[in-house]
């Protein structure tokens, strides 16, 4: 549901009153309505929660760059480029067909 039709969801039930009601005038289920209302009076926001999970080590831009100066600085050892460009991230080597790979975590 977007954000819209959060707020239409919130505006119809001050209005109305009636969760059945706002359901059949939105299109979704009553449990959705009902859920939905519950976690807006709970958290006080109409936002997700965020999801779990490891956060990316690095940014999309971050890889680009990487990548970039991998290419750029071909005769460069992996330890000099990581100490230079990624100090704190492993670089492994890639896989025994394409060796000069940087596979990134």
């Amino acid at each position: 549901m977007t954000n819209v039709e959060r707020g239409m969801v919130i505006s119809f039930f001050y209005c109305l009153r009636n969760i059945a009601l706002v359901a059949q005038t939105i299109g979704q289920p009553w449990s959705t309505i009902k859920s939905l209302l519950a976690r807006a009076c709970e958290r006080q926001s109409l936002d997700n929660m965020p999801r779990p999970g490891r956060p990316p080590v690095l940014s999309q831009q971050q890889c680009r760059t990487i990548i970039q100066a991998a290419k750029s600085n071909q005769k460069m050892t992996r330890s000099d480029f990581q100490d230079k460009y990624a100090p704190g991230i492993s670089l492994s080597a890639g896989n025994k067909k394409k060796p000069g790979i940087l596979v990134l975590p």
